[in-house]
């Protein structure tokens, strides 16, 4: 790392610091705000060590607007060497300028990148994720079918030429971006064998049937990155744009589906779940009947995106996690064969 990334994790957690930071900035946050009264800071992700620092911290902040009247939030800051970051902040400003400030389907309100913490800032949206909602039995069909038109919604948006994004393909730095596969404990492996011929049979298959137009994407797209709104339960947020790429609609719609459906196994059954599943496609594609070129096309992003879930299952040693890796590799075969070669 380089000086300035070796200073920023001890200036990320000073709290006097961040202070002078949210009172030189308060205006950004709130026209009306005069003053910082009180900052409490909860380390969501912690990581730092010789090579990288990641940090994703809840700043809860209250603050003054005029005498007597006092007001909270809660401010979110995503760190990361290397201005990891700054593409993430760029997307979530292009999103929230496009239509996504408002209605039944938004994104975090951005405030702004500092070059000098290499961290995005941005208004937290209030509520628990999809995942935890199923999980508490407060589910209903209306809540898939908003979150697929706010995904239609987010694929129409033209990316600027102020936001760099790379085309997504299927290449082994999408699928193992942390080299997972040829650490020491991984590499020789039969595990670790059966996921790059499971990886080369994706790829030439892929080379065949994917020449669809790539589209603005969110590229980690999945249930605990869609907030229910806690004061207004008929708005989703839809956050943590730290992969947004470009990609065939495929990749988003696939990744949501694959992983709503391993995250919720013991909690919905296998006909509640395809009826979600037909419930989020019909209503993204507008049609009754899914055409069997799309669901083709649908299935293998599903199986990548299952092998590379087995592929973050790797980066643990032990036999729970391996399980859950077999599972999904076993996963990713299974919807390979359903498509017609």
């Amino acid at each position: 790392m380089t000086e300035q990334e070796r200073q920023i994790p001890s200036l990320i957690s000073n709290q006097a610091y961040l202070i002078d930071l949210f009172n030189a900035r308060l205006k950004e946050i709130d026209q009306q705000g005069v003053k910082v009264l009180r900052l409490n800071c909860h380390f969501i992700k912690s990581h730092c060590d010789d090579n990288f620092f990641h940090f994703v911290i809840q700043n809860d902040l209250t603050y003054k607007i005029k005498k007597g009247v006092r007001r909270r939030c809660k401010i979110f800051c995503v760190s990361f060497s290397g201005h990891a970051r700054r593409k993430m902040y760029q997307a979530l400003k292009l999103v929230y300028e496009h239509g996504f400030h408002q209605g039944e389907v938004i994104v975090p309100k951005p405030l702004w990148y500092a070059d000098e913490l290499m961290a995005a800032f941005y208004v937290g949206v209030p509520g628990e994720n999809l995942l935890e909602h199923i999980k508490n039995g407060y589910f209903d069909l209306s809540t898939i079918k908003k979150v697929a038109l706010g995904l239609l919604k987010l694929h129409d948006i033209k990316p600027t030429k102020g936001v760099k994004l790379k085309k997504h393909g299927f290449s082994s730095v999408f699928l193992d971006p942390t080299n997972v596969i040829n650490r020491a404990y991984n590499k020789d492996t039969s595990l670790a064998h059966e996921i790059l011929a499971q990886f080369n049979r994706l790829k030439k298959l892929y080379q065949t049937i994917i020449k669809d137009q790539a589209v603005f994407s969110h590229g980690d797209f999945h249930p605990e990155n869609v907030i229910i709104n806690t004061f207004d339960n008929r708005q989703l947020g839809i956050i943590d744009f730290s992969e947004v790429t470009l990609a065939p609609v495929y990749y988003d719609i696939a990744s949501f589906l694959q992983q709503l459906e391993f995250m919720t196994r013991n909690y919905l059954t296998p006909g509640e779940y395809l009826n979600i599943e037909y419930i989020f496609l019909s209503t993204y594609f507008n049609c009754k009947k899914i055409p069997q070129e799309t669901q083709n096309k649908i299935n293998l992003y599903k199986s990548w995106t299952a092998l590379k879930s087995a592929v973050y299952f790797m980066i643990f040693d032990d036999q729970v996690n391996r399980n859950f890796a077999a599972g999904l590799l076993t996963q990713s075969e299974d919807l390979y064969r359903q498509i017609p070669l």
